[in-house]
């Protein structure tokens, strides 16, 4: 069989000529790099491989917010814009407990007719509703 790794044997992981450095680094890095003043925004993102735009949008966080605005942020939206409105889920709730033999189905078109102004969510939605609130809180 003979030697598989070939030229990378007594390759040893910690001799790496280069450093690692986590995105917090390498923003601070750069910032830093930019305030000095020594290099046009041009070739900054050139040195560190990223386009203008994220160079220019790494800067107005800093700008905004300080060294603090160069933590990573969530990318979680703020707000649910079709999320169901909480009366509609109380109201749907409300009913199931009524009559918990009721599916989703059944129970949307119980209560389409009776509040025809009411836009209520597709059958789907109701059994996905029916389904977290029959799980135990954690």
């Amino acid at each position: 069989m003979g030697d598989t790794l070939g030229p990378l044997a007594g390759y040893v992981a910690e001799s790496m000529p280069w450093k690692v450095m986590d995105l917090v680094d390498q923003r601070t890095q750069f910032v830093k790099e930019y305030l000095t003043q020594r290099y046009s925004m041009s070739e900054l993102c050139r040195i560190h491989r990223i386009s203008r735009q994220t160079g220019y949008e790494c800067l107005q966080r800093f700008e905004r917010e300080g060294w603090s605005g160069l933590q990573a942020h969530s990318h979680a939206p703020n707000r649910h814009p079709n999320q169901t409105p909480a009366p509609l889920e109380q109201r749907i709730l409300q009913l199931r407990r009524k009559y918990p033999r009721w599916g989703p189905r059944k129970l949307r078109g119980h209560l389409r007719p009776r509040y025809p102004e009411t836009s209520w969510p597709a059958a789907s939605t109701i059994g996905e509703l029916l389904h977290r609130d029959e799980r135990p809180d954690t």
